[in-house]
């Protein structure tokens, strides 16, 4: 009885020193704060004030200020109509058609293909939907560990997700997700419905001038193969090319679930590349495998919080900024980034705060070590159910990706376009894109990183 007694004194002095930190302290905690923000951390004393629900108070200098403005007044679409919209007067598939126009001509990669859409009514209810409340919960847990004569107490602290309000719309809203009837309803032509595409010859891809992130479209599919507008890439259809262009580097990949892919392709696809069990859980990490033979380290390490993952230590929870700035660089070292699926329940300032602090860290690794490959994913189209659909959407993951752009334009790192690669194919869009899609971006990273001569 003394000793539980004593085990709850001593956690109750600890949570109340935990409060009163200094600042010195708190910015070691890599787990609670945001890393890089030097200019509010330094007024800043007291956790509370970190949280990642207290962006909207943060400080940013002028410039930051006038870059964020920016960015919001980039991404702004036209709001809904507020007043009530009939379900007859929605935009139902069942009342929509297209065709294509100019469907006679003969196209090539680049050319333009004009369709003609025809629907009912324009600003669905279903777009709306997004707007209502939903929330995601983080979990801070707290174990006790007595362990019998030497009484020794241990805190274990873990982070766990919560879950999603459920009931969010009325009877009437329900309307507008109902399967065969305005959902996973396919849209029938009017008219024309297909076109033949022929590749572009080596020589007209090869006088594009190289352009930036923003271009759209960015390239097209050719039997299965991504083809960028901007620049030629290879297909490694050989484990021996993909091992012969990552000899003697090390690669690391930061970020969510939709990265951690590049990481089991290129496991699963080089036979030399064998996993180096680390006890990881099986959807977190961090993993890594090894190519003895041939000097080829590869590493995978998901984003600090917030996360939508199962239990996981804190201990294992890093932020790629602070992880980047451990990293020396060189002409041996490849990072690859991607950091949005996990914020499309969080506010954009909270997005453009967490890009800012990891273009800080590129910027100063690629200033001391010029030679460091750095490649930005960017974001991917996903599937979206009658559920999913209120708490997520593409449309806001358009945003994320339009904020990625913008943020990371103008400085020495190349874009693995998944957007683009995800939306173009054939296949149903899925949050994690089958196989096919992986190996494109794979070979348009691996392109990046082993260019072809010229």
């Amino acid at each position: 009885m003394m000793l539980a007694v004593l085990a709850v004194v001593v956690l109750i002095h600890n949570v109340h020193q935990l409060e009163h930190l200094d600042h010195s302290t708190v910015s070691g905690l890599n787990w609670i704060t945001e890393p890089g923000d030097q200019q509010s951390s330094s007024r800043t004393t007291k956790i509370a004030s970190k949280t990642y629900c207290g962006y909207e108070h943060q400080i940013l200098s002028k410039r930051e200020r006038a870059e964020e403005e920016s960015l919001l007044a980039a991404i702004q679409w036209p709001k809904p109509p507020e007043d009530k919209i009939p379900f007859v007067r929605s935009t139902d598939p069942a009342h929509s058609d297209f065709v294509i126009l100019n469907h006679h001509a003969r196209f090539k990669g680049r050319s333009k293909c004009l369709c003609h859409w025809s629907t009912l009514a324009k600003g669905s209810k279903s777009f709306n939907a997004y707007g209502k409340k939903s929330q995601t919960e983080f979990t801070l847990k707290v174990y006790l560990d007595l362990e019998g004569i030497r009484k020794q107490l241990c805190a274990i602290i873990s982070h766990a997700k919560g879950g999603y309000q459920k009931g969010l719309l009325t009877a009437a809203e329900n309307l507008f997700f109902q399967n065969d009837v305005n959902i996973k309803m396919p849209v029938f032509s009017s008219g024309p419905d297909s076109v033949t595409v022929k590749p572009l010859r080596f020589t007209e891809s090869g006088n594009l001038e190289r352009q930036g992130p923003d271009v759209f479209p960015s390239g097209y599919y050719y039997e299965d193969q991504w083809r960028p507008r901007t620049h030629w890439i290879h297909h490694f259809n050989n484990s021996v090319d993909v091992t012969k262009c990552l000899q003697g580097k090390v690669i690391y990949l930061f970020g969510d679930s939709t990265i951690r892919q590049w990481f089991e392709y290129l496991t699963a696809f080089v036979p030399d590349l064998v996993e180096f069990n680390l006890g990881s859980p099986k959807n977190v990490g961090p993993f890594m495998s090894v190519d003895l033979k041939h000097s080829i380290l590869l590493n995978f390490r998901c984003h600090g919080p917030p996360i939508r993952f199962t239990t996981v230590f804190t201990s294992e929870l890093r932020y790629i900024a602070n992880e980047l700035n451990g990293i020396v660089g060189g002409r041996n070292t490849v990072i690859a980034i991607t950091i949005w699926s996990h914020f499309s329940t969080f506010p954009l300032e909270v997005y453009i705060r967490r890009l800012r602090n990891i273009r800080r860290s590129i910027v100063r690794l690629l200033d001391r070590s010029p030679k460091t490959v750095v490649v930005i994913r960017t974001a991917n189209v996903q599937e979206l159910g009658p559920e999913v659909s209120l708490f997520n959407s593409d449309w806001y993951s358009f945003q994320l990706d339009t904020i990625m752009r913008k943020m990371f334009s103008g400085i020495a790192v190349f874009f693995v376009d998944a957007w683009e690669m995800s939306l173009a194919h054939y296949l149903p869009h899925n949050l994690h894109p089958e196989d096919v899609i992986v190996k494109n971006q794979v070979d348009a990273f691996l392109s990046f990183v082993c260019p072809l001569e010229t």
